[in-house]
């Protein structure tokens, strides 16, 4: 895919949401990462994540990491 095709996706894909939303995406809003695994089999998952959708558990570590 040429860098004229990305930047035409990218320009679609963030005309739905506002200014400041597509900025915060690009470029990150400064706070930290939050990343969130599994305790059982160390998926990473989304911090909204109830359970584990490759092995079922409930328990996750978080880990924050600063900017």
């Amino acid at each position: 895919m040429s860098l004229v095709a990305n930047t035409n996706s990218l320009a679609i894909r963030f005309q739905a949401m506002g200014i400041r939303t597509a900025l915060t995406q690009l470029l990150g809003d400064g706070g930290p990462t939050i990343v969130v695994e599994c305790r059982q089999c160390g998926k990473t998952v989304s911090p909204e994540t109830e359970t584990c959708p490759e092995c079922g558990a409930v328990e996750f570590c978080w880990y924050e990491i600063p900017e």
